[in-house]
């Protein structure tokens, strides 16, 4: 079976798992759909096979968790890893995040995580980093007020521009860190590893960590 198919089929599978909802396109979809409970919901936009959204969520068991991912293979191992690891209060959607505003219910997020996005180096390509002010307008209008959003990258250009942006939004700068490994009391949420971030560490890239508050 070719590698292509191989991941067709599993992008199919995903879309029948009890904890993934395909949401490729607009829709009036609300994630707040995904549980049974009040808990504070958090979305981890472009969550890729879930490792970051699992680890949150078994840390945080009274919180909502909800992996955000446009690749269904990635999805399907996301989703099965929460499966296989008994973790209910993480779930996925396989969507894109340019409509997450468009079936996310207004004020209804309490934080985002941005974990290693691509980071769109050239000019041009500003608006489609995760942290241009277009993105920033859709995070304001589902997070709930105070809402805070997170970001963890290896890219300094995308850290500097993401502070810069969020601080000409009116959104207040909380924390930005240059290398999180050499803080002494590193927060137990920056110390999860991606697989990204197992690899630019081993490339001896520095982690940057900024939180910003709407």
């Amino acid at each position: 079976m070719s590698q292509k198919r191989h991941k067709q089929i599993r992008k199919d599978q995903s879309v029948t798992f009890d904890n993934v909802f395909d949401k490729r396109g607009r829709s009036d979809f609300e994630v707040t759909t995904f549980f049974d409970n009040d808990n504070p919901l958090i979305l981890e936009l472009g969550c890729g096979i879930g490792v970051y959204t699992t680890a949150l969520a078994k840390r945080n068991i009274d919180k909502n968790y909800v992996g955000v991912d446009s690749k269904g293979e990635r999805i399907w191992q996301a989703s099965t890893r929460a499966t296989e690891q008994k973790i209910n209060n993480a779930k996925f959607v396989n969507g894109y995040i340019d409509y997450i505003d468009q079936w996310v219910t207004n004020k209804s997020v309490q934080e985002i995580w941005i974990t290693f996005p691509d980071p769109h180096p050239r000019e041009k390509m500003q608006k489609k980093r995760l942290t241009s002010p277009i993105f920033l307008q859709k995070y304001k209008n589902i997070l709930k007020d105070g809402g805070v959003v997170h970001l963890k990258t290896d890219d300094e250009d995308l850290f500097n521009y993401s502070i810069d942006t969020a601080t000409d939004f009116g959104c207040t700068v909380e924390q930005a860190i240059a290398n999180i490994y050499k803080e002494k009391n590193l927060a137990q949420e920056l110390e999860i590893k991606t697989k990204f971030e197992k690899k630019w560490l081993e490339m001896g890239k520095d982690i940057f960590y900024l939180r910003f508050r709407f």
